[in-house]
C-alpha cells in the first residue's frame, strides 16, 4: 500500500459520499455515531463488571 495508492481510495470513497443524496448522508453518520456509542457501552458495561 503505498501513498498514492491511499490517495486513490480516498478520492474513490469521495466521490461515492458525494454523490450520495443528503438523507443518506445523514442516514450513514447516524447508523455509524449509534454504533460508536453502542460499542463504548457495552465496553463501560464489561469493564464496569470486571471491577465487582
Amino acid at each position: 500500500m503505498t501513498l498514492d495508492h491511499v490517495c486513490e481510495r480516498v478520492r474513490f470513497y469521495v466521490g461515492l459520499w458525494n454523490e450520495l443524496p443528503v438523507i443518506a448522508q445523514g442516514v450513514v453518520v447516524l447508523i455509524v455515531s449509534f454504533a460508536c456509542s453502542f460499542v463504548l457501552v457495552i465496553f463501560w458495561m464489561l469493564r464496569g463488571n470486571d471491577g465487582d
